[in-house]
């Protein structure tokens, strides 16, 4: 599932060997934007969907147009209702974090680095709370990696799922081995798009990753400068 606006992928597997992929996606953000079409602000919205996405290369006239579609079907009215007066969930952000880690829920996070809405924060704090979780972070990727980047976001997917089918004999992806899991790892990954090349920065966050390791990492070339 999608935790929060970062991408969290989260599959539950039931089964000794093999299970059932169960996700869904909850960008709340994105029923704001439906409902503002809907009501004539399609300008305004249109330039806040120039904000989500890093790479201003993408048709976001074409993105725009998908929302308007969607809008105008016959059941979108009802279905932004029910999302916007649907009753609070019986269990809050935390617990069913630890309800996870308690059932053992295999989770992974990926997120756009450069996400105008949610900054990294959040995803850190996640992380913290299930330590175990692959988190990959993607740069340039904005809110939505998993529209901007799908090449990407897909091949960590495939290969997270690898490595729970193998029982962890296969590497995750971007490690070399088992070794590398508890640590930081970063690698430019390129893709094919429409007959020209892409490149993207990928960089893993391992158990042993820490909001106050990753705050430091950022004052470090900071006090470099100074002392030279």
């Amino acid at each position: 599932m999608l935790v929060g606006f970062f991408s969290c992928l989260q599959i539950r597997w039931i089964g000794e060997k093999r299970g059932k992929c169960c996700s869904g996606m909850y960008i709340y953000g994105e029923f704001w934007l439906m409902f503002g079409v809907g009501i004539g602000c399609g300008a305004f919205f249109s330039e806040i969907l120039k904000q989500v996405y890093a790479d201003h290369s993408t048709r976001v006239d074409e993105v725009f147009s998908r929302i308007i579609e969607t809008t105008r079907h016959p059941a979108a009215a009802a279905s932004f209702a029910s999302i916007i007066f649907a009753p609070q969930g019986q269990l809050s952000f935390d617990e069913t974090l630890t309800r996870c880690k308690t059932n053992k829920t295999s989770v992974c996070l990926m997120y756009g680095k450069e996400d105008p809405w949610v900054r990294p924060v959040w995803g850190f704090q996640v992380k913290c709370k299930v330590p175990e979780a692959p988190y990959y972070e993607i740069s340039p990727a904005g809110h939505c990696p998993h529209d901007e980047v799908p090449e990407v976001v897909n091949f960590l997917l495939r290969g997270w799922i690898r490595n729970l089918e193998s029982s962890g004999s296969i590497a995750l992806p971007l490690l070399d081995g088992p070794e590398s899991v508890d640590f930081v790892v970063t690698k430019d990954m390129e893709f094919s798009r429409k007959g020209s090349r892409k490149s993207v920065r990928v960089q893993y966050r391992g158990s042993k990753f820490s909001v106050w390791n990753r705050l430091t990492s950022h004052f470090k070339p900071l006090f470099k400068e100074r002392t030279v």
